[in-house]
């Protein structure tokens, strides 16, 4: 009998709908710059196995979405497990009333390549239950946690920049993070679901969002707030000196 170790784990997710993709047929990956078959489970799951230990590259491909790269590590005894959330491309079919932001991104005025997470306030709103400390553990407040994107990364926001954290499940209105906070937030702070995004070598990223309104934009430490426009817009952001 042949026992593989599993390495590393993916859940695919339409970075639009928020829905894990439902099959793996027509998703294309590369692996260290090699074409790639990784296992595929049902739930929208990527599952490699027998990796060597150290830095690998992933990229993932599929028609009507946007390709997607993510840089990850694998660990002797451990297995890594993230989110790829491919966001819409040519083809897609977008609702009339959903908006596109076209973000250019940039670090004391040079184009940034800093990972940029976007979001904003879903159908579900999910809230703080009491005021948390540094810990990893949050009670939260939420009437159908079952339609959140968990698990995922919500940011906490604040007026000094937020909070970037990774809600691994929640139980029992109890999310669990993959660390400690590093800071305490009052008790009613909503969480903003997000999604990360690359800038491309000119610090430009598009992102889709179902409807305009507020969105959140975080890099670094540093989180600001922003209305988008129906139909959409384009703006520029310098996250160390703001929009």
């Amino acid at each position: 009998m042949i026992h593989r170790r599993v390495s590393a784990v993916f859940l695919l997710r339409d970075g639009f709908s928020g829905r894990a993709l439902s099959s793996g047929a027509q998703v294309r990956c590369t692996l260290d710059g090699a074409p790639a078959r990784p296992v595929w489970k049902n739930g929208g799951y990527l599952v490699f196995t027998d990796l060597s230990p150290g830095k690998h590259e992933l990229a993932v491909g599929q028609t009507c979405y946007q390709p997607d790269r993510r840089v990850f590590t694998v660990q002797e005894d451990g297995i890594w497990e993230d989110t790829l959330e491919l966001k819409p491309g040519d083809g897609y079919p977008l609702p009339a009333q959903a908006a596109v932001l076209e973000l250019t991104v940039t670090e004391g005025r040079a184009p940034s390549a800093q990972p940029v997470w976007l979001g904003m306030s879903g159908p579900v709103a999910l809230k703080l239950a009491r005021a948390s400390g540094e810990d990893a553990a949050l009670r939260l407040f939420c009437r159908n946690a079952a339609l959140l994107p968990v698990p995922g990364y919500f940011l906490i926001p604040e007026q000094a920049g937020g909070e970037l954290v990774h809600i691994r499940a929640i139980r029992e209105e109890t999310g669990e993070l993959d660390q400690p906070l590093l800071r305490g937030h009052p008790r009613g702070t909503e969480l903003i679901p997000m999604q990360r995004y690359t800038p491309d070598g000119t610090g430009r990223l598009r992102a889709l969002f179902p409807r305009a309104g507020t969105v959140w934009v975080y890099c670094q430490g540093a989180a600001r707030n922003l209305e988008l426009a129906p139909g959409g817009q384009a703006l520029n952001w310098d996250w160390k000196e703001g929009i």
